[in-house]
């Protein structure tokens, strides 16, 4: 209570977007991260985000093959972790 007998707000804040574990391709124009346990790619000067996992399961640790055309990332499809590695170039 207020000292003039009022309430006081309890109003939280707007929630905020929690991206983990960023990592940027190797020609330093996009940017992968993990946000509600999907990965998501976004390019590096800004500009909408294209998820590009969309699984119960959660995902972890991204990383970018040397050339850029390929992600690596952990995810517990099946069980214990494994490494999935998909095409990014549509393949």
């Amino acid at each position: 209570m207020q000292r003039n007998g009022g309430s006081m707000s309890t109003a939280q804040p707007n929630p905020r977007p929690y991206f983990r574990t960023p990592s940027i391709s190797p020609d330093g124009q996009q940017l992968v991260f993990l946000y509600a346990a999907d990965l998501w790619l976004a390019p590096i000067g800004g500009g909408g985000a294209e998820r590009i996992t969309a699984h119960r399961a959660g995902n972890s640790a991204p990383r970018w093959s040397p050339d850029g055309h390929q992600l690596a990332f952990s995810s517990w499809r099946a069980g214990p972790p494994d490494v999935y590695v998909p095409s990014l170039d549509g393949g």
